[in-house]
């Protein structure tokens, strides 16, 4: 399963923005492809049977929760019908946090926002932590909040199950493996490729 993984669809001048124009013809291109687009959540099942996958599948994931991928992104989903996840952090979407990588940091979706993306269908939601803090970094006490507040908070704010964990800018070790799985998450990705 391949994993295309994003952050903003804007024009803005950011390393972490793809265009809107770039965005679309990337689509197509997996329409034109013969792949078949999936949720995440999909995937891990599709994994998780033991069925011969052959590479035909493909997951549309965006990091952090930015608020063009609900005015930009989402609409361009649509039109092609291809689904989406989106790994929310979620004290970000609360506002007791900031994408704190910014000097100005662009606008972040609301739980309004989300609730009514869920709404639809097309887009599901999934964990990346509650601050978007280096987990590697944390204490246990910090990382357990990080993994558990994060879940807890998705499924208060959406009323749905969250499974599947993105780590923060990639960075895990065994301790952080270890310890998403002890809090209850199916699957976690990360930015290593495979």
């Amino acid at each position: 399963v391949r994993i295309l993984a994003y952050h903003r669809i804007s024009d803005d001048r950011d390393f972490l923005a793809v265009k809107p124009g770039a965005f679309r013809r990337q689509l197509d291109l997996l329409q034109t492809q013969g792949l078949r687009p999936v949720t995440l959540r999909r995937a891990v099942e599709l994994v998780g049977s033991g069925e011969t996958l052959n590479g035909q599948f493909v997951c549309v994931t965006f990091d952090d929760g930015y608020l063009d991928n609900v005015e930009v992104a989402l609409p361009l989903l649509e039109e092609a019908g291809i689904p989406a996840t989106i790994f929310l952090p979620t004290n970000i979407l609360s506002g007791t946090a900031t994408y704190h990588w910014y000097e100005n940091p662009p606008p972040a979706m609301t739980w309004d926002d989300a609730r009514a993306v869920a709404a639809g269908g097309l887009v599901s939601f999934e964990a990346h932590g509650t601050t978007h803090r280096a987990l590697p970094h944390l204490s246990d006490e910090e990382l357990r909040e990080e993994l558990v507040g994060s879940r807890e908070a998705l499924e208060s704010e959406l009323g749905r199950p969250a499974s599947v964990f993105c780590y923060p800018a990639g960075l895990h070790g065994d301790r952080e493996v270890r310890l998403t799985r002890e809090t209850g998450y199916d699957a976690a990705v990360t930015t290593q490729p495979g």
